[in-house]
């Protein structure tokens, strides 16, 4: 990571990203987007990774956004890939139709995260707030969603309340839904 993204970041996140950066053989290139300005669940930023074989670039927004556990969140998707070599759920290039890949990637991220957001909060427990807001958002999306994935959603974020975020408030709105 360029060194002027690392000094930004806490002594023990530094060492996080040094290590994996060491045993992928790659460095995590820090590419500000604009774009991401105004994202995640409190409107205040968000980050992003893009993960290949050859290339990890994590992208960040331009208002300074940048917080030590959303970093750590980014580089242990990094971690699953290119250190404990955990494959991703995906298709072939080409095969079948986008909509179906898209589905498939998000399936994926929402497997990965019931493993990797705990580790996220045991190193920083500051993020639960995110993630509660972020359930919040998704739960009230639920009742909009395509009545073919709706049940794999439920599915998915339900494993997700009860096995990463116990005891928050989020589980009695997902309950009254799936009643």
């Amino acid at each position: 990571m360029q060194p002027e993204y690392l000094a930004r970041l806490s002594g023990p996140v530094q060492e996080f990203i040094c290590e994996v950066e060491g045993k992928a053989h790659l460095d995590i290139e820090v590419v500000l987007a604009s774009t991401l300005n105004n994202g995640g669940p409190m409107g205040r930023g968000n980050l992003a990774v893009d993960i290949t074989a050859r290339r990890i670039q994590l992208f960040a927004p331009t208002n300074g956004y940048f917080p030590d556990g959303a970093v750590r969140h980014e580089v242990l998707h990094v971690q699953r890939f290119h250190v404990d070599g955990v494959p991703k759920l995906a298709l072939a290039d080409g095969a079948w139709d986008k909509g179906f890949r898209d589905v498939l990637a998000g399936l994926d991220n929402a497997v990965e995260h019931i493993v990797i957001v705990p580790v996220e909060l045991q190193f920083h427990p500051e993020r639960r707030t995110h993630w509660e807001a972020l359930m919040s958002n998704v739960l009230a999306e639920l009742p909009f969603a395509p009545e073919g994935e709706l049940r794999l959603a439920v599915c998915l974020h339900w494993t997700f309340l009860r096995h990463v975020l116990p005891g928050s408030p989020q589980i009695e709105i997902a309950i009254n839904f799936m009643n």
